[in-house]
């Protein structure tokens, strides 16, 4: 009961109210000397023993894990700090591998709707897979073939070098002529890969 009543008294809470929201660790034992902001805010919500740990999202901190104890006295043994601090570790991680996740997804819902608008085909290859990691909604235009897809596919992956001007490509089944450039690129998470530019000449052929 005391604990449901402490978290609907820290929801309406603002950062400046809490003594400890300054960068740095606490450990505050109940027979601690304490200064007169944490002394208060320990009375105010019954609060006699506590532990305060920073959490950092994009090298700031932006959150605390707290440990706190109601009422009852506490000094907290060493054992108690090391379990309380392997658990802001396992939260630290968790957090730092959701950004870096939204990160990711972000990036690439961006990537995608620049190339969806770029007036070209695009498609990025892994060297030595079968299949594209990514093609935008022009290349798939392009490429209406299952077999046109998969000899683009081939080409790409046995493409040598940095960069390099294929110029005129003819897709068999489709009867089209495009004119490629191939160059590697980082893609969003870091792997090298193989990324073609497509722009068709048929027409002009």
């Amino acid at each position: 009961p005391d604990a449901d009543k402490l978290n609907e008294q820290f929801m309406d809470l603002e950062q400046k109210e809490l003594p400890f929201f300054n960068d740095k660790p606490y450990t505050i034992s109940s027979d601690s000397l304490m200064p007169d902001a944490f002394s208060s805010f320990f009375k105010k919500y019954g609060i006699t023993a506590g532990i305060f740990l920073p959490l950092e999202i994009n090298d700031r901190v932006s959150m605390y894990v707290c440990f706190l104890m109601l009422n009852t006295p506490r000094r907290w043994i060493v054992e108690e700090l090391r379990f309380f601090n392997s658990i802001k570790r396992v939260m630290q991680s968790i957090l730092n591998r959701r950004m870096t996740r939204n990160s990711l997804a972000g990036s690439y819902a961006a990537l995608d709707a620049i190339l969806n608008n770029s007036g070209c085909g695009f498609c990025v290859g892994v060297p030595d897979e079968k299949d594209f990691l990514y093609t935008n909604e022009m290349f798939t235009g392009m490429m209406t073939d299952p077999k046109d897809m998969q000899d683009f596919c081939t080409v790409l992956n046995e493409t040598e070098g940095e960069t390099a001007e294929i110029g005129e490509y003819f897709a068999q089944a489709a009867k089209r002529w495009f004119h490629v450039q191939i160059a590697y690129i980082t893609w969003v998470d870091g792997r090298r890969v193989r990324l073609a530019t497509l722009y068709e000449i048929t027409e002009a052929k």
